[in-house]
């Protein structure tokens, strides 16, 4: 026979309304009292599923309580959504993350027998704090937190597979400080994204601080200016996270009163699904809950209990969104591992440019490449600079790529006896030796690499594209371009010669389609040393990979010779991605014929940056080994502004004429 409620009340010796009090926690009862009611409710055969009766109808209610209302409208939306079809209304109740309140909110839920089920993102840290819940048939999931003792039905972001990914990209793009600032360490959101970005650092050889990571409470006044002008002065991080919703904002207002410009001074990744992430300027690179996965998960769990489905806990994870926008940048990194100067910091006082003036020096500049518009918009850059301060260039020299041929200059150049060599290494190896007797001699600033086994102290500076977010925006292009087809192949077409910056940005952009597209396979990498050559290592390729339906290719000189390679294999399906911008590689560019992604240098404002870091090593001013200038991604249907962005001059007239017959 079936024990009720009533026979327990006789046992106990007490009234039902007792024992329903007992049950339900819904009026103080002594604890002796609830000590013998709970004794004999354990040894009768009083069933646990008959604690909760609830009236599911129509009008029955499923309670949401969430911390605050602004985090968590999109999920409530998605529940609501779901919850309507199965005919359910949904309730919400904001606990502000505050026991007592979250306390007092389940108590009056659970004496109300209208409400068919509770969703909630709890502010304890531990599950025996739920007890009472876990005592009743009430269909009970725990949303955005759960515990490690998993008795509880949760669902959740994966935020320890999200922070290893954020961390992944930070490092990839060269900083090594960054910082953390997540919830309170409680929480198991907080331990997840620890323990990813602690995962990540150690995958790359970094050890892991706690003083980069900084756990504040969910009331936002617990996170002011003067912490986050500390954490940043002490530990000086080059990039922070979020790792919440509400501290998003937060910083941002913070970094703003202190003057801290992202990703100018310091990179920036934020969490949550706010649409403002991505209409301010610069746009915020996030972790993004997919709350749509969530609420039909949730949703899914508390209509299976409702129907009376297994009662075993289940915990669930869902996978972040990760949005890459324009809040972060990449570090370059010179030859002996220091970080990138910024040009910004290529100031010169009134007393140096007067002391310039006065000085009477001599310049020379060995380049070594063939004449291009990306060759004369060099050399303008770093004349119409080094004119404006009395700077004499007695000679410019062209290399061709010849080793020998830039040695044998160099030795003339050597006689005029200049005060500064400016000069682009034609091979890193060959023509060390050279160097390091000129660097006796004079000063040396380079342009793009430093010929093999020269050490600081032998040369002044040297500027450089910031080489691995070159080649991290072109192994992107390629990724986006193929991501959402399966069975790509492509190939890569590396410079082969011994030039450290060109094999950084092919390393780099092999490296991202490897780690960041998975579903893209590598199928071929060639190398090519002299720029004619590619037409016979693009042939060879294609022949022996058919399939490759992409290409890398290390500049827009040996793309040009892969492109007549591919269009007398009829193959024009293959896309490129490359570097430079030039008459004839924009035009293949606009037409759409073949080539489908451009980063270019800004070869005018990279010569500007070589003149003034020149005009310091002038002025015996030390301090500036590596200045990186940042690379331009070229969108397709803002070709014609890059144009006059790089060469301060309008597209040429068929330039314009390709772009109005293919985007109008």
């Amino acid at each position: 026979m079936k024990v009720t409620i009533k026979d327990i009340a006789k046992q106990a010796g007490v009234s039902i309304a007792t024992v329903s009090h007992v049950i339900n926690s819904t009026r103080y009862v002594s604890p002796e009292l609830v000590e013998k009611i709970n004794t004999i409710i354990k040894k009768s055969a009083y069933k646990k599923d008959t604690y909760y009766k609830i009236r599911v109808g129509k009008m029955s209610a499923i309670a949401l309580l969430v911390p605050g209302l602004e985090d968590y409208i999109l999920l409530a939306d998605v529940l609501s959504r779901y919850f309507s079809q199965a005919g359910f209304t949904l309730s919400i109740s904001v606990t502000n993350d505050d026991i007592n309140t979250e306390k007092f909110l389940l108590t009056t839920l659970l004496s109300n027998k209208s409400v068919g089920g509770i969703i909630l993102v709890p502010a304890a840290n531990n599950s025996e704090y739920y007890n009472t819940i876990l005592n009743r048939s009430i269909p009970f999931v725990l949303a955005g937190r759960h515990f490690p003792d998993n008795r509880i039905d949760s669902v959740t972001t994966d935020y320890e597979a999200a922070l290893y990914k954020i961390t992944t990209y930070l490092l990839q793009c060269g900083h090594e400080r960054i910082g953390l600032v997540t919830e309170k360490k409680e929480f198991s959101t907080s331990v997840e994204q620890i323990l990813g970005y602690h995962r990540a650092l150690i995958a790359y050889g970094i050890d892991y601080r706690q003083e980069m990571v900084m756990t504040v409470n969910s009331n936002q006044g617990d996170l002011t200016k003067q912490q986050i002008f500390r954490f940043c002065k002490q530990e000086k991080p080059s990039a922070i996270v979020s790792g919440a919703n509400w501290i998003t904002p937060r910083i941002l207002q913070l970094l703003d009163d202190l003057g801290l410009e992202y990703p100018k001074q310091l990179s920036f990744i934020g969490a949550g699904n706010k649409g403002w992430t991505e209409l301010i300027d610069p746009p915020i690179t996030t972790m993004e809950e997919n709350y749509e996965a969530m609420g039909a998960a949730i949703s899914s769990q508390i209509l299976d209990k409702i129907r009376g489905g297994s009662a075993q806990a289940n915990s669930r994870k869902i996978q972040a969104n990760f949005l890459l926008r324009k809040s972060t940048r990449l570090i370059g990194k010179g030859p002996f591992g220091g970080e990138a100067i910024s040009m910004d910091a290529l100031t010169l006082s009134e007393k140096e440019q007067d002391a310039l003036r006065k000085g009477h020096f001599k310049v020379c500049i060995s380049f070594h490449y063939d004449n291009s518009a990306w060759t004369r918009l060099h050399e303008n850059g770093i004349r119409d600079t080094l004119e404006k301060y009395g700077i004499r260039i007695l000679a410019v020299t062209d290399a061709h790529f010849n080793p020998d041929l830039q040695i044998t200059q160099l030795e003339g150049l050597r006689m005029q006896k200049p005060d500064a060599i400016i000069a682009i290494p034609a091979d890193d190896i060959k023509t060390a030796a050279k160097f390091k007797e000129l660097a006796k001699e004079t000063k040396l600033i380079f342009i793009s690499s430093i010929p093999a086994g020269m050490t600081a102290d032998e040369y002044a500076s040297c500027i450089s594209v910031n080489e691995r977010e070159y080649g991290y925006n072109a192994g992107v292009l390629l990724g986006e371009y193929f991501k959402n087809r399966t069975g790509i192949q492509v190939g890569f077409i590396n410079h082969g010669a011994d030039f450290r910056g060109t094999h950084l940005r092919d390393s780099v952009a092999e490296q991202v389609i490897r780690e960041d597209y998975p579903s893209i396979e590598i199928a071929a990498v060639e190398d090519f040393y002299q720029i004619e050559r590619t037409y016979d290592v693009c042939k060879k390729m294609i022949a022996e990979h058919p399939n490759i339906k992409g290409l890398y290719i290390s500049w827009d000189r040996p793309a040009l010779q892969a492109i007549r390679a591919l269009k007398e294999l009829g193959r024009e399906d293959i896309a490129i991605i490359t570097f430079d911008l030039d008459r004839e590689i924009a035009l293949h560019f606009a037409q759409g014929d073949i080539v489908q992604g451009l980063v270019i240098q800004q070869p005018y404002a990279q010569g500007t940056a070589v003149a003034l870091a020149t005009l310091k090593a002038l002025l015996e001013q030390g301090g500036y080994k590596y200045i990186g200038i940042s690379p331009y991604v070229v969108q397709k249907n803002k070709l014609l502004k890059a144009w006059e962005d790089i060469f301060h001059a309008p597209a040429p007239e068929e330039l314009k004429n390709a772009m109005a017959h293919n985007f109008t």
